[in-house]
């Protein structure tokens, strides 16, 4: 590790960063392995502003053969820290895959942020087939959450049913109403009822209307011959 010949202002100021370090959030998955890891990308965005509240910030220098990285302060002092990069699938996505890997474990190592799950091993083998797991068993049911299930069936068992509205029929049979009475009431409004001799005759427009208006037909009381 390199270093500027003083580094006491940094020393101060990267204390002041570890006092109120940021959470690095395990943001992404390795589809292979399935494993969850912080990517560059989460990384550098947890750290970016604390960084800059404190004086600091972070560089990174990518070599043929390696990558430097350095925590500089405002002040011209910085340490610095140079590992190898290592590429053992020689392709665009391994060539990625090393880059990225090493850039997030340097920055790791140099700010001591807590170590990480990660896709390291994308950067170094060919990716295997992977076969799903079944899926968890769900937990068994508590006694409490049986009791609350039983509750809220009896409620909704108790909720009152809703009941088929009665036909003009029906309603004529419960209340003794004859036919009569019924044309006799459609005669007095002047309903258009055609040449209609039996209730069931008429419309089903005219049987919602005699329906709706059932207590007058009821009180009807035809006029004698």
């Amino acid at each position: 590790m390199n270093r500027s010949e003083n580094i006491t202002t940094l020393a101060k100021a990267l204390a002041r960063f570890h006092a109120h370090a940021p959470a690095i959030i395990k943001n992404a998955e390795n589809p292979h392995y399935r494993n969850a890891y912080a990517n560059l990308g989460g990384i550098l965005d947890a750290i970016r502003t604390p960084l800059a509240d404190v004086g600091l910030s972070v560089l990174q220098l990518l070599g043929d053969t390696n990558i430097t990285t350095m925590l500089l302060h405002e002040s011209g002092e910085f340490l610095e820290t140079t590992t190898p990069l290592i590429i053992t699938k020689m392709d665009a996505q391994g060539y990625g895959s090393s880059v990225s890997y090493q850039r997030r474990y340097s920055l790791s190592a140099l700010l001591s942020l807590a170590a990480l799950d990660d896709d390291g091993q994308a950067a170094c083998t060919p990716a295997k087939k992977f076969h799903n797991s079944p899926a968890p068993a769900p937990a068994p049911e508590t006694k409490a959450e049986k009791i609350v299930r039983a509750k809220a069936a009896i409620a909704e068992a108790q909720q009152p049913q809703e009941v088929a509205a009665p036909t003009l029929s029906e309603l004529m049979e419960r209340d003794k109403v004859t036919d009569d009475q019924v044309f006799g009431f459609l005669y007095s409004k002047g309903a258009k009822i055609g040449d209609a001799e039996y209730i069931g005759d008429l419309s089903k427009g005219i049987h919602r209307r005699l329906i709706e208006v059932w207590d007058e037909v009821k009180a009807f009381t035809p006029v004698a011959a």
